[in-house]
């Protein structure tokens, strides 16, 4: 398959079912732009879309205009117009200047979180009840940091229940920690104090 084999393929789809497409191939930009009226009729053509390039060595970047324009924002312009439609009428908004998207510093929180997580678990370390027991602190504590940091996301998906992939795999870990909590007080090994065995 050749390179733009994919692309021909993705736009061709895109205009069977209704949509518009821009092709700047030829200026050297290595995309083509879909553009769709309607959010449910993108929405179907994205799907289409992606099924078709499952195989392909393209991606599909979903994107509005108005974030495609400004995270696009030439240097130095500093004044946007815009026309808009209000109660079916044309309205023409600006001059203002742009601003782009407030975002939290993610990473960072990460950082102090488990630096954080790392002191908690070794100052649990020594009142430790069984062995494994800091594993499971461990979990427990990852899950439910990973759980609210990607709340603060806009970069992740949402797949079921309303949540992330990652916040549906943390309630799973959160539980089975415990799961494992539970296991241990009322099974239990052997307590993480006790002696050693002796090799005989």
């Amino acid at each position: 398959m050749g390179e733009d084999e994919p692309l021909e393929a993705a736009a061709s789809l895109a205009r069977e079912q209704g949509a518009t497409v821009e092709d700047d191939r030829q200026t050297g930009d290595r995309r083509v732009k879909v553009y769709a009226d309607d959010p449910k009729a993108f929405d179907a053509i994205r799907v289409k879309v992606k099924g078709k390039l499952v195989f392909a060595p393209a991606h599909v970047f979903e994107s509005d205009v108005y974030s495609d324009l400004i995270g696009n924002w030439p240097r130095g312009d500093q004044s946007l117009d815009l026309d808009v439609e209000r109660d079916g009428q044309p309205v023409h908004v600006g001059p203002f200047v742009p601003r782009t998207v407030g975002l939290h510093p993610t990473q960072v929180y990460e950082t102090i979180s488990m630096l954080l997580l790392v002191f908690l678990l070794l100052a649990f370390y020594p009142f430790r009840r069984y062995d494994g027991q800091v594993m499971t602190l461990f979990i427990a504590c990852y899950a439910v940091h990973r759980f609210l940091n990607e709340t603060l996301r806009n970069d992740t998906d949402i797949v079921a229940f309303g949540m992330t992939l990652s916040q549906n795999i943390s309630i799973l870990m959160f539980l089975f920690a415990v799961a494992l909590e539970v296991g241990h007080r009322r099974w239990g090994n052997r307590p993480a104090d006790a002696a050693p065995p002796v090799p005989a």
